[in-house]
């Protein structure tokens, strides 16, 4: 996930044709898994001292398959290569001449944003509706799927929790939700919960901000997904907070933060992810 905020706010702006030059590499690993080295793996895990008997367990389910990044020759250590047809270089603000100079030295085509990174849209703007696409549509897909076409009332909210409601956890992690995709989600669930597939958008039995209350107060346990959404962007604040040992808060301290406090710092401009988590500090500020 660190993996992702980060890439973020790099590729900001790599939208426009102007700005400070600079590029990134997409690099896509020709089936890494089937080609990892996994001789240079359990070397690794004996440097790094593991268990012997965990080290024997994982080398007995490695073993029988077949599983085989060529820059500056790492490839001949770890078996990785990376796959030039899916692998994309991005611009901002670098001259045609420098551009073909460096897709000379690396064979791989120019990309544009946004592309799909670890599952979700890597974009250089704010997020829109229509980038949460793939989201509304994984959840619809799930509703309609012909094995939920005879579920009980108790079923369908089994479903909602442990299945549906799950697709947008990612998502809530890692981004800051248009409201117009959070109200699309919950009709969803909504009319999913009491029509099933058939999806009709009126006659709700319950009012939706009433089923969404703790099963201790005797309701059925689902969550608002702003509340949700809300509380994954605090949770990042407070990593912020406290220095978590990752690289993309040691960024935020380093290239943002600069030795400032988090509760008096400016907000600052263009750093997409990071406005808006600052903007939650009144809501949490002891």
């Amino acid at each position: 996930m660190d993996n992702i905020l980060l890439m973020q706010e790099l590729v900001k702006n790599y939208h426009k044709d102007n700005g400070q030059p600079r590029c990134a590499i997409k690099m896509d690993l020709m089936k890494a898994y089937d080609s990892v080295d996994w001789n240079f793996v359990l070397d690794m895990m004996r440097v790094m001292e593991f268990p012997n008997q965990f080290i024997l367990w994982v080398e007995a389910c490695i073993t029988s398959p077949m599983f085989s990044i060529f820059i500056n020759d790492f490839y001949h250590f770890s078996g990785l290569q990376p796959n030039m047809q899916k692998s994309a270089i991005f611009f901002v603000g670098v001259e045609p001449a420098y551009k073909e100079a460096l897709r000379l030295v690396l064979p791989i085509r120019e990309g544009s944003l946004p592309v799909k990174y670890l599952g979700v849209p890597l974009i250089s703007t704010r997020l829109r509706a229509h980038d949460c696409a793939q989201m509304k549509e994984k959840t619809l897909v799930g509703i309609q799927s012909w094995s939920n076409k005879t579920l009980t009332c108790g079923g369908q909210l089994q479903l909602i929790q442990s299945v549906l409601f799950s697709i947008q956890i990612y998502w809530s992690s890692i981004f800051i939700l248009p409201q117009r995709v959070l109200n699309d989600i919950e009709q969803l669930l909504r009319s999913f919960l009491w029509f099933g597939p058939n999806l009709k958008h009126s006659g709700a039995k319950v009012a939706w901000h009433a089923v969404c209350v703790p099963k201790e107060e005797d309701k059925l346990g689902l969550r608002m997904l702003k509340t949700w959404n809300t509380a994954s962007m605090m949770r990042h604040l407070w990593a912020i907070c406290k220095k978590a040992d990752t690289l993309w808060i040691k960024w935020i301290h380093t290239f943002i933060l600069k030795s400032h406090s988090v509760w008096r710092v400016k907000i600052p401009r263009g750093f997409l992810t990071v406005r808006k988590l600052l903007k939650f500090r009144d809501e949490i500020q002891p």
